[in-house]
């Protein structure tokens, strides 16, 4: 009966040993938690003061972009009708030695 209980004593101390062993883990893990936390919270904190940034800074371009828009369609624009100006006047400068040419003959 003695050598039973010696057994199961020797048992019990290697069970208390690993219960141990497991709570240092997890005692190590709930730190390695805080840390991370910690870092997530200061994360947050800049991720947050990053988008306010971008909408000020998106709400200062914005017009600006608007008015490069106008701008460049305005330029397209006075391209187009300088090119079809161009080629009436060219056009009609054919059309003119043309009638120029049979009137000479």
């Amino acid at each position: 009966m003695q050598e039973l209980f010696n057994r199961l004593s020797v048992k019990t101390d290697h069970i208390s040993e690993k219960v141990d062993e497991m709570e240092k883990h997890l005692s190590s893990i709930n730190v390695n938690l805080a840390v991370y936390n910690e870092r997530l919270q200061e994360h947050m904190r800049r991720t947050e003061i990053l988008e306010e940034l971008y909408i000020d800074m998106d709400k200062r371009i914005r017009p600006l972009e608007n008015t490069q828009m106008v701008e460049k369609a305005i330029r397209s624009s006075v391209y187009k009708s300088v090119g079809l100006l161009a080629t009436i006047i060219g056009a009609a400068f054919g059309i003119y030695r043309l009638i120029a040419l049979f009137v000479q003959s």
